[in-house]
């Protein structure tokens, strides 16, 4: 991924962990959690791309329709992780 490209993951990556934590419901979650478990999902959306992996909804040099897809099944376990941690500490 160029630098363009990086630059466009990042701001996709911090819009769509900030909609999350606006619009889903949560009971006392953590940003981090949230930024993180997006992070993860942007990540492994670009994996699927460097696979050419079928996927096609591209925003720049963002395959978007899977990095969503895996950002959203990776909130749940966040959801679990962040209440275990704060109940175990």
């Amino acid at each position: 991924m160029t630098p363009p490209g990086l630059v466009l993951g990042l701001l996709v990556t911090l819009a769509v962990s900030q909609l999350i934590y606006a619009f889903l419901p949560t009971d006392d979650r953590r940003y981090l959690s949230i930024l993180l478990a997006t992070l993860l999902g942007m990540l492994l959306g670009r994996t699927w791309d460097l696979l050419d992996l079928p996927g096609g909804l591209r925003l720049g040099q963002v395959n978007l329709f899977p990095a969503l897809l895996f950002v959203l099944v990776l909130q749940l376990p966040a959801v679990i992780l962040s209440r275990y941690l704060r109940h175990r500490g």
